[in-house]
């Protein structure tokens, strides 16, 4: 029992390291910089949401995935007209926001998916007495 649980340890810390430290993770979204020039946001926003929209699957990231542009497209327009720096920024912080709640359900379902299979390999192995005890 106490090697299986080992095992497992083991296993989910390798799983969230390497979910933590991919090439997805200099893609994440940054917090709001008041300093950050608007335009430099928005190209940020949809750098990240098609990096977000490769990893996502359909179900689970589409409708977020619209909301995200269209409030980065309506914050391109009042950035464009130089109206509003409230609401732009509003809605600049908004989608990344937004970003940041996907990205975040997408590594935990990975995460649930590794913790799975661990527990499948696991139980396999567990279930075959010659494989851990020689006679």
């Amino acid at each position: 029992m106490v090697r299986l649980l080992s095992r497992l340890a083991l296993v989910t810390a390798v799983a969230l390291v390497a979910n933590g430290c991919g090439p997805h993770a200099a893609e994440a979204p940054l917090a709001p910089d008041t300093r950050a020039d608007p335009g430099e946001r928005i190209l940020r926003l949809r750098a990240s949401a098609r990096s977000i929209s490769r990893e996502a699957d359909g179900a689970h990231g589409e409708v977020e995935l619209e909301r995200v542009e269209a409030w980065t497209q309506k914050a391109e327009s009042l950035f464009r007209a130089e109206s509003d720096p409230s609401l732009r920024d509003l809605l600049l912080d908004t989608a990344e926001g937004e970003l940041s709640a996907l990205r975040a359900r997408i590594v935990l379902a990975r995460a649930r998916q590794n913790l799975q299979k661990a527990r499948a390999e696991s139980s396999k192995s567990s279930n075959n007495p010659t494989s851990e005890s020689p006679r």
